[in-house]
């Protein structure tokens, strides 16, 4: 049971095929998989890795909820599971802990054809996301109710600040509005 690195390309790849999932750009995938259903990996897939990896693993599977729910509320639809890393704290410890964000992008307003509210799918689901789709996934994640729902609160009460920021972020005017509208209808 060596833990893994899981912050560079080599190890990524360890990843997702610990998990049995297919790089979703990769285009061999989709020419040899073009009439077969795709399975994207699930948010608990990456939740029971923080498990088995983390030394931190109830502060880890906190801060990915916390993300997740910022994802959403920002139409950030493309945090995948490259986007999600385990970092060693220091080097040859085998200690690790997730990494910071990055990639946090409003995708959705950049891209307004991709129709999907989330990359991986919670709890089945990558649209029609509502608030007991985060709860159940908390719950299966073992990260308690009354945590997910102070992480969700929280999120929600900094609506203003998140709009405050768009208008003042450097996004083109329509996107601004596109943004603020997405934010507004999320939260």
């Amino acid at each position: 049971n060596k833990k893994l690195k899981l912050d560079d390309k080599v190890n990524q790849k360890r990843l997702k095929r610990a998990l049995k999932f297919a790089d979703k750009y990769s285009k061999k995938y989709y020419k040899q998989n073009k009439n077969k259903a795709i399975i994207y990996p699930h948010l608990k897939d990456f939740a029971k890795v923080i498990d088995n990896y983390s030394a931190f693993s109830g502060l880890d599977k906190s801060d990915m909820f916390l993300r997740i729910v910022f994802s959403y509320a920002i139409g950030n639809s493309d945090m995948h599971l490259k986007n999600f890393s385990l970092i060693e704290t220091d080097c040859a410890s085998n200690t690790y802990h997730l990494s910071d964000a990055y990639d946090m992008l409003p995708v959705n307003v950049i891209m307004p054809s991709d129709t999907d509210e989330l990359a991986l799918s919670l709890n089945g689901k990558k649209r029609n996301i509502r608030r007991n789709d985060f709860i159940s996934f908390a719950e299966n994640s073992d990260i308690s109710r009354e945590a997910a729902e102070k992480i969700i609160n929280k999120v929600v009460s900094l609506e203003e600040t998140y709009i405050n920021l768009c208008k003042n972020s450097y996004l083109p005017d329509d996107m601004k509005d596109s943004l603020e509208d997405l934010i507004l209808t999320r939260i």
